[in-house]
């Protein structure tokens, strides 16, 4: 009996530790797909569905990059060398000096016939306004992420008179 206390101590040590936090965890991981599907029946109530479940399934096996072809043309499958050539594949484009060769912003200048008005162009650069903000954030469709913090829209419209000093610099 006490050896098998202790298999069952050390089966629920190496299973089962920190349940809590995990459960936790996974609620949060499943608020925030949630908050990011695009799927307007994902609502409270129905992230438990086999049809939600299957869908998220499938939709992240299908985002998921399992095979990249390296800087000498290897096709890598491991998930953390995957990682690892895309973060340098990335490192090195953006270290480059960017900005259009001379010849190419000559041949886009004459491209453009038409140009705006000053008037115009002042309604361009002006301030936005905060009630403009506010009439954004209170027409945005419920279940949407604006920004990325990953705060859904009612977030905002419930703490809005809290909020709106943050939103509205």
């Amino acid at each position: 009996m006490k050896q098998l206390k202790g298999k069952l101590r050390e089966l629920n040590d190496k299973s089962y530790s920190h349940i809590s936090s995990r459960v936790i965890e996974n609620q949060l991981e499943v608020k925030n797909i949630q908050s990011k599907s695009r799927i307007s029946w994902a609502k409270d109530g129905d992230v438990s569905t086999k049809y939600f479940h299957t869908y998220m399934r499938i939709h992240q096996a299908r985002n998921r990059i399992s095979t990249i072809k390296d800087k000498y043309g290897h096709r890598v499958n491991d998930y953390e060398k995957v990682k690892t050539v895309t973060i340098d594949f990335y490192k090195t484009l953006f270290s480059k000096p960017c900005g259009f060769p001379e010849e190419l912003t000559m041949k886009l200048q004459e491209a453009v016939t038409k140009s705006i008005n000053y008037d115009d162009q002042q309604t361009l650069v002006r301030p936005v306004t905060d009630e403009e903000i506010e009439g954004v954030v209170f027409s945005l469709k419920k279940g949407k992420v604006p920004g990325p913090d990953g705060y859904p829209i009612e977030f905002y419209r419930d703490t809005w008179s809290i909020t709106k000093q943050s939103v509205c610099v």
